[in-house]
């Protein structure tokens, strides 16, 4: 029974668990060459959505830093947002390319190695968009409920301090994690010497003490945040649709016109769809990596292999990591300073790109001018020496 439950946790820990990657495959036999295809495509797609979200949070950053000065504490909690999507999809995308390399040209431990560490860190700053979200989620609520002591409520001071708490917090989850391992596996694991730093930290990754204590703590922690968000998110909605009615009812004590109406109805449709789009995300992304979590926690607790289990664990860490694709749009292009920092930053490389064209275009014509003064003057030199007008044969004007 515990050979056979060390053989699970070691195909789990070469699984998806640290990053939407299955390379339990690795040792793959002929007759398991359709597992293998199957692994190839989730991780070409895990590739692709971990490079455009790679690409799209660049650019977010670049608009968040075009945008107009001051900047607000909220406007902080959007660039700590777009860093931390960025921190995950990036190693994530190093992670999975090397995974890719590693399974098709280089079999070699050392790029499993490498491979298998930057998942990890990838895997370990997931609390940091979780974090970051609920940030922006309660100060969206503190704005609504707390109109007239929202600014003394929310400063950048008390903001800066915030992200740098949660940035703390999910380093120090992921450390402790690794450092409880190593200590209760410090007998099994290699000597930590020169040349054997990352077979140990490759080997506390393939422990079951790991898997166990990583699983459960961020299935837990999952599961508290994704609460709380859900549980603000309504509050929210609520103050929103009570604020709105006392409006309403005003507007109908002073004067009820048409346009007043369908100002209400148009300000409850923008409520309404801004609700259903972030209820949505939760959903769409965040169940699923709560479900990614718990399937983890089973496939840990049971003695045989499961692959139609994995292949879930699979589609839903894709579904879970995809989130850093909607976070721009959602905390970004939908807010009208955000766009602003956006038409500022596609002005600026308009300009760039129109300068490098012109700088090229006037360093064409300036070449062809050159060779065309120099014909004319040699031209005028000719005619006018035909004309008796040129004195000196050294001169090349009058």
């Amino acid at each position: 029974m515990m050979d056979a439950e060390q053989e699970n946790i070691t195909s789990l820990s070469e699984d998806t668990f640290d990053g939407f990657l299955d390379n339990a495959n690795f040792s793959l036999s002929q007759n398991q060459s359709d597992t293998g295809a199957s692994w190839l495509i989730f991780a070409s797609v895990g590739l692709a959505i971990t490079v455009t979200g790679f690409l799209e949070n660049v650019v977010s950053i670049l608009a968040l830093s075009h945008m107009r000065r001051p900047l607000e504490p909220f406007h902080y909690l959007l660039v700590n947002l777009a860093i931390a999507d960025l921190i995950v999809v990036g190693f994530a995308s190093i992670g999975n390319a090397l995974f890719l390399y590693a399974q098709t040209v280089d079999r070699s431990s050392d790029t499993f190695c490498w491979a298998h560490f930057f998942m990890e860190i990838s895997y370990i700053s997931l609390p940091s968009t979780l974090l970051a979200t609920s940030a922006l989620v309660f100060n969206q609520y503190l704005a609504v409920s707390k109109i007239l002591n929202y600014r003394s409520m929310v400063t950048k001071r008390k903001v800066v301090f915030c992200i740098t708490l949660f940035w703390i917090c999910t380093i120090a989850i992921g450390a402790a994690l690794q450092a409880v391992t190593a200590y209760r596996n410090r007998s099994t694991l290699p000597e930590n010497a020169d040349g054997h730093f990352w077979d140990t930290l490759c080997a506390i990754y393939d422990t079951q003490d790991y898997y166990t204590f990583s699983a459960y703590t961020y299935f837990i922690l999952f599961i508290v945040i994704t609460t709380l968000v859900a549980i603000v998110y309504a509050k929210t909605y609520f103050d929103i649709k009570h604020q709105l009615s006392g409006v309403r009812n005003l507007r109908r004590s002073i004067r009820r016109t048409r346009s007043s109406a369908e100002f209400e109805a148009t300000q409850q449709t923008k409520v309404n769809a801004t609700i259903a789009l972030l209820f949505g995300t939760i959903v769409i992304f965040w169940l699923p990596g709560i479900a990614d979590a718990l399937i983890t926690v089973y496939l840990l607790s049971i003695a045989q292999d499961c692959q139609p289990c994995k292949i879930i664990h699979q589609i839903t860490n894709l579904m879970f990591i995809a989130n850093a694709l909607l976070d721009p749009v959602i905390y970004g292009v939908r807010i009208n300073q955000v766009r602003g920092g956006y038409h500022r930053l596609l002005k600026r490389c308009t300009k760039v790109l129109c300068r490098q064209s012109r700088a090229a275009n006037v360093n064409g014509l300036g070449r062809q001018g050159a060779l065309t003064s120099l014909g004319y003057e040699r031209t005028s030199l000719y005619e006018r020496a035909n004309n008796g007008m040129v004195f000196s044969t050294n001169s090349t004007s009058l």
